[in-house]
Order: C-alpha cells, then sequence, then structure tokens
C-alpha cells in the first residue's frame, strides 16, 4: 500500500523536536489556523533561522510544513491535502512533538475524488457529506517519523485521546513518488517494516 510507511530517524526528529517550542511554536501562534497552520520556510526572516538549518541538513525536505494540534475527542473531517494541481504535497513526514502516544490515529480510506470537494482557502480537499468509503489502513504516531502520502483520503482521529497530539507535517521533496521516497529511505536502511 503506497500510503504510510514507518521510517527510523531518531536525528531528524531529534532535530525539530529541540527547535519546536523555542522557533517553531512561536511561528504557529502568528500564523493563521485553528487545528492546522501551514507555514513555509521564510529565507529572509530571522526568526526561521533555526528551521532553515534544519531544512538545509536534510536533503529529502521541501520548505513547507504544517502544524497540526489536535485536541482530546476531536477528529479531522476526511480530506486530502492540497486544493489545486500543483499545490499539492505528495509526500510528508508525520514527526511527533507531544501528546503522541498512541491513542490518536491516523486513518485512510478508499473514496473516488469526485466524493470530493476542493476549498481553496484552506487548501484541501473535503468529503462530500454523504460520501463514504473503506477503511484502508492506519497508524498511530509515536517516536518514529511517518511518511504519508497525503493524496489518499484520511483523517486524523483523536476521539479517544487523552492528551493534545502535536505534530509536524514536513513536506518532502515534491519532484519525489511515494515509492521512490521508500527506495531512497529503504537504500538508507530506514524504512521499518510492517
Amino acid at each position: 500500500m503506497n500510503t504510510f510507511a514507518e521510517i527510523y530517524h531518531p536525528e531528524f526528529v531529534k532535530d525539530v523536536q529541540e527547535i519546536y517550542w523555542d522557533h517553531i511554536h512561536p511561528i504557529g501562534l502568528a500564523t493563521k489556523g485553528v487545528h492546522i497552520k501551514s507555514v513555509f520556510i521564510d529565507r529572509f526572516k530571522p526568526e526561521f533561522g533555526p528551521l532553515r538549518l534544519v531544512f538545509k541538513k536534510y536533503d529529502f525536505l521541501a520548505p513547507h510544513f504544517l502544524i497540526i494540534n489536535l485536541d482530546p475527542n476531536y477528529s479531522t473531517p476526511i480530506h486530502l491535502d492540497g486544493a489545486e494541481e500543483g499545490k499539492m504535497r505528495p509526500i510528508s513526514f508525520n514527526i511527533p512533538i507531544s501528546g503522541c502516544n498512541g491513542e490518536c490515529v491516523t486513518e485512510f480510506y478508499d473514496i473516488p475524488l469526485s466524493s470530493f470537494w476542493k476549498d481553496t482557502t484552506t487548501a484541501t480537499r473535503w468529503l462530500n457529506e454523504g460520501a463514504s468509503g473503506p477503511k484502508i489502513g492506519e497508524y498511530r504516531l509515536k517516536e518514529n517519523p511517518i511518511m504519508v502520502c497525503p493524496q489518499t483520503p484520511h483523517r486524523v482521529n483523536n476521539l479517544n485521546g487523552s492528551e493534545r497530539r502535536i505534530t509536524i507535517s514536513w513536506s518532502l521533496r515534491t519532484d519525489w513518488t511515494f515509492q521512490q521516497a521508500v527506495e531512497y529511505f529503504k537504500i538508507q536502511d530506514r524504512l521499518i517494516l510492517q
């Protein structure tokens, strides 16, 4: 299934977690959005300096990420990231920051694209009311990053969660397919086989 894969990359997770509260969180507070905030790394603003260092250190990253805060007893609607052709994130790394205790589940579904409507204000394609499809997979983010294809219908379900789950969903290189990214991490012996 070309939907998600667990990747062993503790140094990358550590690098992101170490700058989250002092650098990423304040940028998130100044960014529009409630549960999800979209951030592009600004190469001119000094407050983005630590992010630029992480971005330059890892050749698989794109200069964009989402900050995702999910409260307990909340679930996102089923959706796909990106509303416009050419602006869709083909692959991202979900990185645990806080509250990633396994209670929150990211669920993937088999639903045709025709069942979604485009919302350009949130850069998201949302599932039409009344549409549905079978669940085809799920993962629980704990300590390793999970590489995902956000172009597969999915939702993040924290309905049974006891604490807020904070993650960074960092976009990977836009010139890669999901399979190319899998091969890249497999060659590095970082792919955790399920």
